[in-house]
Order: C-alpha cells, then structure tokens, then sequence
C-alpha cells in the first residue's frame, strides 16, 4: 500500500462522522456552469528537475509516481507516462460536489493499462484501457459512467490513478485532461451572495459580541460566542481588532446602516479607551472592569495603521482626530523607540511608552513600515528618516532562506512579512532603493524555488498566500516583471486547490504535501475555514494580472459554498473539522468574512 493511500485513509479516520457535499444539481438549472480542467502536465511535456529528491527520485511535474522522470519517455509527438511492472502514477481530481455529475476523465493510451479513480469515500472505479501496442486508443469516461462504476456519484475529492494492465502488461500514456464543472454566478449575482453572507455575520458578532456591559460601552469586540448554541464564551482583553479593518473595508463596497453605527462606536471607542491617556499608546482594554490595562506591553503596528487608515478613509470628522493620534504615537516612538542600531521597537508599555524589543524578527520592519506613512501623509522628514536606518540595519543581518522542497518559514514568513513591509514602501517612495531592493531580491530568490516547490509537490504552506499579493503588487510597481510572475501565480493557485480539499468535499487552510492536504501537522493552520485560500483567490482576481476570469470567479463561489455547506451553523461557522461535544467557537466566522471581503472589494 502507498503512503498516498495511507494519507487518504487517515485523513478518511479523521473525517468520519463529519457531513458531505451532497451530490445534487442546482434546482433552478439556471445559474451559468464553468468547465474547468483540474490536471496538470497531461502531455508530460513540462520541463523535467534536473535534481532529485531525498529518496533519490527526480519528481515529474504535478504527478505522483513510483519511478519519477525515468517514466516520462519520447513519443512520436511529444511525450508520454509510461507504466510497466509495479510503476503507477497518479494526481488528485477536485471537484464540486453539487455538480460532481459533469466530471469527466479522457486521455490516450498505449498497449495495455489500467485506471482506477477512486473518490473521497474510498470507493474505486477500475478500466482496462488500451488495444495494444501497435496503436494508441483514445478514451473518454463521463461523469455517468464513472458514478456507475463507484456505484453512485463520486465524493470529491478523487485521485486518478495510472497503472501496468494485467500482467504488468506495459502502457503509455499522454494527452490526460480531467474537466470538472464549477458554479459561475455572474460578477452581480456573486457580490449579492456574498453581501447576504457577510451581513449574517457581521449581525452575529455586532450582537454577540460587541462591548455594551457596565457603565462603560467601548464599543470593542469584547465577546466570544458559540456557533451552535450563540452563548458567550469567554472575553476579550483587548482594544483594536482586525475585525474592524474587515468591517472598514466592506463599508467601502456597502453602506450598511447596521455597519456604519458599530463601525463608528468602535472608532470612537478606540480613541477614548484603547490609547492610553497619558501617553497616548495603544492599550489593552479590560470590558468586565472597565479600565484600560496600561501595565502590559502591547505590539502597536495594527493599532497605529488603523488610525492612520482613518486619517485617510475615514469620515470627514474621524480624519482630523485619527491623525492627531497617530502623529502623537510617532513622536512617542521617535523620542523612545528609535534604537541607536536602526532598530524601532515593535512594543509598548502603554502608561509610560516604555519600549520592549522581544517581540518577533518578523515585526522589525512594521513599525518603520507605519512611520513612513505617517510622513508621506504629513510632509514632515523626521518620520521617515527611521525608516531606511531600519531597512539597512536589517539588509546587513538578513538574508533569503530556503529551498525547493523546504521554502517554509523563509518564504511564508520571512518574505510574507518583509516583502510586504517593502512593497508599501516602495510605492510610498519610488526612488529609495532600500525598500525596493528588499523586494526585489526577494522575488528573484524565491521564484524559480517557489516555481519547484508548487508543480513538484512539496510541502507549501496555506499562508504563503500573503505572497501572491505581495508579487501581484511587485507587478504592478515593475510591469516588465509580470510575464515571469503570474504563470507561477497560476501554478500556485491549482496547487493550492488540488491540495487543500479534503476527502469530504470542502476545502480548508491546510498546509500540503505531495497535493495531499496535512491535518496531523500542527504549524498554526486553521483547518476547517480556506481564509487564505478565499483571499488568494480574490487577490488574483485582477484585471492587471489578466486574471479577471471566470473560473477563478467559479473557483471562489465553489470554496465559499462548499464551506458555508458543511460548517454553517447557527451562531456562526464551526472552527475545527469536526463539531465539539462541548463548545464550538465561532471565531471562523471572522475569518471566513475576511475572504468575503476581499472579493467583494474586487467587485
């Protein structure tokens, strides 16, 4: 038995008892359907490594197989997989439970082989193909045939299999495609769902969990819930919260009454309680005894771009006192945080601005990233003459890490956080070579090992998203950069889809390996909600990119439904593959929105 097999049953274990997509066509027949091709490198004519890895095999691109690149043999036009005695080959097949019936296999093939499809619920569907050596025989399998095979229609996700005919009779194989069909609601129809979507969670966690407790109301989110039963759960410590950036931002596609009036409590609540009075630094908040807690240090980069976010996109009567905040924490890290090595203090101790430097290596370029928009809004030098100190200080301790087969926490990580940090500078400040240097480099590093990575199956990371839009934007701040970027942009997305779909249909924030989803592999994934794989997709979704297509539109609506399908629950979204006894928070519900977001901002 393979390891592939072993995974795919494990991961069967794991899912036991939790709800499929059900196979059913959409009654109303009438929304548009886009076929999509799910298999890669059918001809077997992407270009081979010319390095092996370490069991010693030279991988063929987007395959799985038992011999590797020895079984990709010349054809009389082009090339083919070979597969004779034990060798096999085999790719995963997402799909779209509601219309799994469109699935359709086809391919050609030479002397005698057999394939086997089997689905998310372990059942295998096998041929004889092939009429021997002297020609090749072209085959066809449609989604009829194959779910009378199964025995009834497949569960998503299915592997196809490639293998020896009786006998280890051997076969050859080329021109494999696998089409699958996706929901494709046009740009409206989409933005309405996804309005309808975000407007029943937003109305959970403004209920639920907004501050309205004691004689104090921050309008903080203070309040966790339950998805099932809506009961509080436990409280939050805290002041600014990543869910107003989200509301923020939905604002700005959607004037919604209800999101305006929690909107501007929260920034108004913000500038009374969760700066420290004295010092004016960013605090935690305490909602059971109403007070701020200016003892515990605090990282104050989120807090500080919201109010400078504001300074520009807020009301006419935010921008003025959003401002004047922001520009009192600058001179507060000015005057305390800026060390005499180049360094700037990620974290603060709200009641004195005493500055902490423990935080994180990742968070050195936050601040300074934040100080320079500061000056670039204000016109005053003194805020951004930090900033390069700290982008030398960080080019002569700094360099790229990685390789092909473990790119990760270099590249999810190291250039998620940097890239972007000089991304935004960058188009802050053209002509500073500091800040586009540290991009540049980054992308010329990391792409050809990222290019590896994504078409050889190694271990990717669910966040390396954060770098599709760090190279979305590199192209637009140097065009000429985009022919090498977006077909690995595209690359990665197929990857990501192949790889984070699970046995029962949905997919999720799982890092893979090898195109198989990896739920044992505890690295901070949050597996049962595709946030980053949502906002990878509404990231590419851009005309610039030449990615405004209907099938990464269809792609987005078959991930938000599939998950909408198996973890909807009353109060919110289940946060974990399978339902707790006990308690179930609906924190997902946050993070799903976040994806929702992003794409209705594209639309």
């Amino acid at each position: 038995m393979s390891s592939t097999h072993h995974a795919r049953a494990g991961l069967i274990a794991l899912l036991a008892g939790l709800p499929a997509a059900t196979a059913s066509q959409d009654p109303a027949g009438s929304e548009p359907i886009c076929r999509y091709t799910v298999l890669d490198n059918g001809a077997l004519d992407h270009p081979l490594p010319d390095f092996v890895d370490k069991q010693g095999l030279r991988r063929i691109p987007w395959w799985r197989s038992a011999a590797g690149a020895d079984q990709v043999e010349a054809a009389e036009e082009g090339f083919a997989l070979r597969t004779a005695g034990e060798e096999w080959a085999s790719q995963p097949i997402p799909a779209y439970a509601p219309l799994v019936g469109g699935i359709e296999v086809s391919g050609r093939v030479r002397g005698r082989g057999r394939l086997t499809l089997t689905d998310g619920a372990e059942r295998e569907a096998t041929w004889e193909l092939g009429e021997g050596e002297e020609r090749w025989h072209g085959f066809r399998l449609g989604g009829e045939e194959i779910a009378a095979r199964l025995g009834g229609a497949p569960q998503p996700r299915l592997d196809l299999r490639l293998a020896a005919g009786p006998g280890g009779e051997p076969a050859r194989w080329t021109d494999l495609e696998a089409w699958i069909d996706l929901p494709c609601p046009s740009e409206e129809a989409l933005r309405e769902e996804i309005l309808g979507e975000l407007r029943w969670i937003f109305a959970l966690w403004i209920e639920r969990g907004l501050d309205r407790e004691g004689p104090v109301h921050t309008g903080f989110l203070s309040h966790r819930h339950d998805a099932i039963t809506g009961e509080r759960l436990s409280t939050i410590r805290s002041a600014f919260n990543p869910f107003f950036d989200s509301l923020m931002d939905a604002l700005e596609a959607e004037e919604v009454p209800a999101w305006r009036e929690a909107f501007d409590a929260f920034v108004e609540g913000h500038l009374r309680y969760g700066l420290h009075p004295d010092t004016g630094f960013p605090q935690l908040w305490d909602p059971v005894a109403d007070r701020g807690l200016g003892d515990r240090h605090v990282e104050i980069s989120l807090a500080l771009g919201f109010l400078i976010d504001l300074s520009e996109r807020g009301s006419a009567d935010q921008r003025q006192a959003n401002l004047a905040a922001a520009r009192r924490i600058g001179e507060g890290i000015l005057e305390r945080g800026c060390m005499p090595d180049g360094a700037v203090a990620p974290r603060y101790r709200p009641r004195d601005a005493a500055p902490d430097r423990s935080a994180s290596p990742i968070r050195s370029l936050d601040l300074p990233a934040q100080l320079a928009r500061l000056g670039a809004i204000t016109g005053e030098e003194r805020y951004l003459e930090a900033t390069p100190r700290a982008f030398v200080r960080l080019e002569y301790t700094h360099s790229w890490r990685g390789s092909w087969d473990f790119l990760d926490p270099g590249f999810d990580d190291h250039f998620g956080y940097f890239g972007q940090r000089s991304v935004r500078l960058w188009e802050l400040a053209p002509d500073e070579h500091p800040f586009s240097d540290l991009a540049r480099t980054g992308f010329d590093y990391y792409l050809p090992r990222w290019r590896d990575a994504v078409r050889l199956g190694a271990f990717v990371a669910a966040d390396e998203v954060r770098c599709w839009e760090i190279l979305r934007d590199i192209c637009r701040l140097d065009p000429e950069l985009r022919p090498r970027a977006v077909p690995l942009l595209i690359a990665a997305l197929r990857a990501h889809v192949k790889g984070e779909q699970y046995a029962h249909g949905v997919w999720g924030d799982t890092s893979h390996s090898r195109f198989d989803p990896m739920v044992n592999v505890e690295i901070g994934d949050q597996h049962a909600v595709p946030r980053n794989l949502l906002i990878g997709l509404a990231v590419l979704y851009d005309d610039e990119l030449g990615l405004r297509r209907d099938e990464l539109r269809a792609l987005f609506t078959a991930v938000m439904r599939s998950t909408l399908q198996v973890s909807r629950r009353p109060f919110g979204l289940l946060g974990t593959l399978d339902q707790k006894p006990d308690h179930n928070p609906a924190g997902a519900s946050v993070r799903f929105g976040t994806g929702l977001v992003e794409m209705l901002r594209r639309l």
